[in-house]
Formats: C-alpha cells, structure tokens, sequence
C-alpha cells in the first residue's frame, strides 16, 4: 500500500515537472461559461454553482463529495467516498447526474458507483446543482432534481496561442493516504485542449473511539476535451473520460468492489447568432459504459461463501434543440432528444462446505430507453420582471430481456416476479407515457434584490432496479422487483428572495412537493428463504403518495475589512402520507458557520474556525433500515498560504475535537468487517489533517 502511494505521489510529480519542461505559458484556467451551462439565457432559481476552487481543494476524491457542502444537498455513504448526492430529501435515481448533457447510470445493482462518484475534481470546467424547478431542456425529467457537469474547455473565441497547467497533490492522515492530479490546457485561435490525470491511494480509518472502519480506496483516470471553431460562431467539441477502480471497500454492502472501469464519450455540434429570428442549434451525442465486478473478499462471510458479481450498465444520448427569437423580448427553445440504458448483472455464490455454486441474475438483461420533445418559451417583459414556461413529453419503454433466466427456489426470474406481486407481473415489456412543465416568475425590483416563484409537474419511469431487480439476495436480506410500478409524478412549488448589500448577501428558499405514486421500499414478505432456520427480510417497491416540504437559507456577513462569515441551515421534513409514516433517508436539520479570513498582502494567505451541525434525526421509517441518530457538531480549522504567485499551500484540521459521531444517511453495516459487526452503525474519521499544495505553471 506504501508502495502505491508513494508511485502515485511520484508520477503526479514527474507529470507536473513534464508540464514546466514544456514551457507552459498560461497562469489559470481562463475561459468561457462551456455551452452546457444551465444558467445560458434562462432563469434558472435555486441553482448553485460547485465552486471549482473549493472542488480542486484537494479534499475531495470525486464530485459527490463536493455537493454535500451545497445547502439542501446530503449523501448516502455505502463507502467513505462513495457518495450519493440527495437534494431536498430525495436521492436513489429521482436525481439525475449528467454529463455534458448525457444522464449517467452505475452499474453496480448496490450503487456502489454512483454517477457523481467517477467525475474527479480535475475533469470538471463547471458543476451546478438545480434544487427547483428545472428546465424541460435539461434532458428527461427526474424527480428530485440534477447535477450537471461540463467537461467543455472552452476559451474565448479568437484567443491567442497559450498553454498553461498545474499540478496538485494534498496528503490524508485519517486514511493515511493520498490524492494527487495534474492538468494541461491552452490553445489556438481556432483550437482548445484540455488532459487531466488524476488518482488516489487511500487505507481504512479510525472513528474517534478508535473504531477501524474499512475504507480503502485504489483508483486513477484522466479526461480529454477537444474543441475546434471551424467557421465563426461555430463549434464541434469532442470530450472522453475514464475512471479505472482498482479496489474499494464498502462497509455498508456484503460486498466490496474489485475492478470497475467506467468511460464517457461526448460530441456536439452548436451554431450560435445574434441579432437574427434563428438564433441557432444544438446538437449532441454520448455513450457511457461501465463494467463493474465486486466480491466479498475482506467480508466476514468469506468463510462459508465465497460469492463474485459481473455487472455492467451501457448508456446512449442524443439531442438536437433550435432557438429562435419570437419576438424581441421572447426566446423559444424547441428540441428533442432520446435515451437508452441497457444493464446486466449475475452473481455467483459458492458454498464452500456444500461445494456448490449457484448462479443469481441480479438485473436480467434489463433495457430502458426514452424518447421526448420539448418547448420552452423564457420572455423578458421588462428588466424587472421575466418568465419561463415550458412543457415536454416522453415516452419510455423498459423490458427484461432475461426474464425467463432461472432464478430463486426453483423460479424463474419472471415467476418470483409473479410470486410476489401477482398475474400482472408476468409481463415485463411496460410503456410509460410521460409529461412534465414548469412555470418560473422572476422580479428583480432593484439591483441587489431579486425575487422568484414557480411550480411545476415532473414525472420518472420506474428505474431499472425497482422494476426489474431479480429476486436475489441484498442488503439486509433480499429483493424483488416490481414490474407494475406506476410511474412518480411530482408537483411542486418553489419560491425565494436573494438580497445583497455591501456588508451582507442572503439567499432563501422554500419548496413543497407532493408525489403522486412515489416509488417506496417496504418490507414484503418474512421467511427462511437460504434455509438457515432464521426468517429472512424480503424488501420490494410499491406505490403510495407522499408529501416533501422545507427550505434552505444561506447568507454571508462581512462585518469589516478581511473578515467574512459564512452561514447556511437547511431542513426537509418527508412523509408517506399513504400510510402516514416518515419517509425514510430524510437528512437532518443541518447548519453550518465559520469566520474566515483573507489577507490580500504581498503573500496572501488565508484561514477559516467552522462548525457544521446537524440535529438528531427521529423521524425515521421503522419499517426502512434505518435508526435514529443523535446531533453532533463538528469542527475544523483550515488555512492557506500563496508562497508565490503559481504555488498554493493548504492545511486543515477536520474534526477538531475528535467528535465521534455517524451521518444519519449512512447505512448500517451489511456484514462484520475491520472492528465493525453487522447492523453497526458506521462512524466517522476522527481528527485528522489534510495538507497539500497545487502549482500553477
């Protein structure tokens, strides 16, 4: 392991010194906003820009674990970096991640890889979160909102000839390890490029109780961006990225993934305008593949059984969008685009004493694949007042193409469907008709105050594993799918103030949603299903409604001179209102402050005291593997010195005063693993540092 990170920490070094040797010209990364950016010409409330500078700190491995610094945004952690984004109480796939406009999808049928967790910190050019309601031409509709990450390098047009990088490496002292990437960019006139390679070598933790919890992590990757100016106003752009995992623990599944390697092609075309009717076209492709296999090697069952699964999940994209201008203070945009997800996955289990070995379909050839158009129509009345409405329809198809495959008992995949959830389940092939909309006022009555309101309806097909999970063992016990789920429909209503003046700036939000056949998890049957002698849990998917409601508010003072205060709360309180019962994975109230400091002297230097804390969270679903958790609050202490103008030194100290504590949406331990038994909870590191440096060439 020592060993590792010290080839990882060496080549990121050799890569940053090739850089120099080349002559790199370029200070920083200077650029336009990429074509992809949601904020174009539309209003766009409630959304939050990733601040690239806090996602290249160094104390990020992936993206997911950026967002959870978002107000409003929590994460389900099946490993240390393995994070799930959750907006506003909602995760699982109602939250859409999409690169370069092309939706995302793991193929682990445990999430083991979710989409924002293969997207490092180094392939980003811009990231933003979309909390409200979204714009129908961000791509199919998902019910609880997005992520959408540009990898689009993109400098001004007629830009002279440059090229610049850096190199950054930040050592972890929980996880006894290191991150490390580095990257090249520049250009021509005519021409833009942007590489970067990235990695981490990281070992397993200590809680502050001393606990050791299992979370190595072994991965590296690059990205490329490629984009050319043919004619002007004209643009193709071509992008790839890869994430290679070479073994990463997940305390919270029997499981631990072994090799995972994920890769995404994109390619667009965009012809833009301006003082004309047709103000230009967009068009867009990807493919994304990921193949996955996991084991439970280091698990405590690896005595009796020793099992192994091979997924693998493979996406297609494609849109064409035109605008126009309808009139002189109205844009309308019209457009189309398809989507298409094929995942697969079997598990072999062999037992060891029985010399026998059994042969599971996880996902059984499983298909989905979406069609819609849209129009939307964003309309400037005056500088103060503006208007977006916009309507789109899909059409979505998903079939299991190995339904018929052998399965649990004696069944096939299709007849434990048929078991469960009766005849209807017999047929897999469902076609789900699917419309969504959106109306979104802004006022801005003066310059520093802008005022917003809107509502909308959006609606999700059910999700490959809740419609087509094959009757199989799974955290906590086993899990069947259900062909028959109706689709989610959502109607929300959004509304909030930002207002900002020399000393201080304020944003706030209030939202409420109500579901109209929310896709739930529940408990559908108890009984010895391996034959142990003990009653096994039986999770399926059914639909109720449910209800979602809260806010978030965030503010920043800056009472004199250097000195600022950040602060944010946010709340989301969710309810099956079917059963009138707490929805499950509901984050706590959570807030967060700290006074920060920043000198802009001849060496400039900068220092932050925070806090984050969240309340006890008791509203639980007792039927959901779930329990309550106590509040915590946990501080850190962090700084930053520009030695000279292109090398940045940064040291922190997380989690201060060694606070034991555990997130309320981390799962509970699947199996025994380090000092963790099965059903513990899985706390955090204790105090640690993370020190690191990024140079500018």
């Amino acid at each position: 392991m020592r060993k590792e990170r010290a080839f990882l920490a060496i080549i990121t070094a050799v890569a940053g010194l090739q850089l120099f040797a080349s002559g790199a010209l370029g200070d920083t990364e200077t650029h336009t906003l990429p074509e992809t950016r949601v904020v174009e010409d539309r209003i766009e409330a409630e959304t939050e820009k990733v601040s690239l500078e806090e996602l290249r700190s160094g104390r990020f491995s992936n993206l997911g674990e950026a967002l959870t610094e978002i107000p409003g945004v929590s994460g389900v952690k099946r490993s240390h970096s393995a994070v799930e984004p959750v907006i506003r109480g909602l995760g699982w796939e109602r939250v859409q991640t999409q690169l370069d406009g092309i939706p995302l999808y793991g193929a682990c049928p445990g999430r083991m890889d979710p989409p924002a967790m293969i997207l490092q910190p180094e392939y980003a050019q811009d990231a933003y979160v979309i909390k409200g309601v979204p714009s129908v031409t961000l791509g199919p509709a998902g019910t609880g909102g997005r992520v959408m990450v540009s990898t689009d390098y993109e400098r001004k047009a007629d830009s002279p000839s440059e090229m610049g990088g850096w190199i950054r490496s930040t050592y972890d002292s929980a996880r006894d390890g290191v991150l490390g990437g580095v990257a090249g960019f520049g250009g021509t006139e005519r021409f833009d490029v942007y590489g970067s390679f990235a990695g981490a070598s990281l070992d397993n933790y200590e809680s502050a109780d001393g606990i050791e919890v299992p979370a190595g992590q072994k991965e590296f990757g690059g990205s490329l961006s490629l984009g050319y100016r043919p004619f002007p106003n004209h643009r193709v752009r071509f992008g790839f990225i890869d994430l290679e995992d070479r073994g990463i623990d997940y305390p919270s599944l029997p499981m631990n993934s072994d090799r995972t390697s994920s890769r995404v092609f994109n390619w667009s075309y965009r012809i833009g305008q301006t003082g004309k009717s047709f103000e230009g076209f967009r068009f867009r492709t990807g493919y994304s593949t990921v193949d996955h296999r996991m084991n439970n090697e280091g698990k405590a069952t690896r005595k009796k059984l020793e099992a192994e699964t091979e997924a693998e999940s493979e996406t297609f994209s494609t849109s064409l969008e035109g605008k126009w201008r309808a009139w002189s203070s109205a844009t309308l945009t019209v457009g189309a685009d398809f989507f298409y997800l094929n995942r697969d996955a079997l598990r072999s289990r062999h037992i060891i004493a029985a010399s026998r070995t059994f042969l599971d379909h996880i996902w059984p050839d499983a298909r989905q694949w979406d069609v819609g158009a849209f129009t939307e129509l964003d309309i400037e009345f005056t500088e103060a007042y503006r208007l977006r409405a916009g309507g789109r329809f899909d059409f979505v198809s998903s079939d299991a193409k190995a339904a018929d495959a052998p399965g649990l008992e004696g069944r096939t995949v299709r007849e434990n469907y048929v078991l469960y959830y009766g005849a209807e389940a017999a047929d897999v092939m469902q076609n789900d008709p699917l419309g969504s909309g959106n109306l979104l006022f802004e006022w801005k009555p003066r310059v520093d105050l802008i005022v917003h309101a809107g509502g909308g309806v959006s609606s999700r097909a059910a999700g490959v594993t809740e419609r087509f999970f094959a009757f199989a063992p799974a955290p906590g016990g086993f899990q069947v799918g259900n062909p028959t789920l109706n689709p989610e429909i959502k109607y929300e209503v959004v509304g909030g103030v930002d207002w900002q003046n020399a000393w201080i700036s304020v944003s706030a939000n209030l939202f409420g949603s109500w579901f109209n056949d929310y896709i739930y998890s529940f408990t559908i049957d108890r009984r010895d299903v391996n034959g142990d002698g003990k009653d096994d849990i039986v999770r399926g998917f059914r639909n109720v409604n449910a209800r979602l409601y809260g806010g978030e508010a965030a503010a920043v003072v800056k009472p004199f001179g250097p000195v600022s205060i950040p602060l944010s709360l946010a709340y989301v309180r969710g309810v099956n209102t079917t059963d009138d019962t707490d929805l499950p994975r509901m984050p706590p109230l959570e807030g967060r402050i700290a006074c920060r400091v920043d000198f802009e002297n001849r060496v400039p230097w900068w220092a932050q005291f925070g806090c984050r804390l969240a309340a006890r969270q008791s509203k639980i679903d007792n039927d959901f593997p779930e329990s309550e958790t106590p509040g915590f609050a946990v501080f850190h202490l962090r700084g930053g010195v520009q030695v000279f103008q292109r090398l940045r030194v940064d040291v922190g100290v997380e989690n201060l005063f060694d606070q034991e504590y555990t997130e309320h949406l981390t799962p509970w331990a699947a199996v025994g693993a380090g000092d963790l038994k099965q059903g513990d909870d899985i706390p955090e590191p204790g105090r640690f540092v993370q020190a690191g440096f990024k140079l500018d060439f």
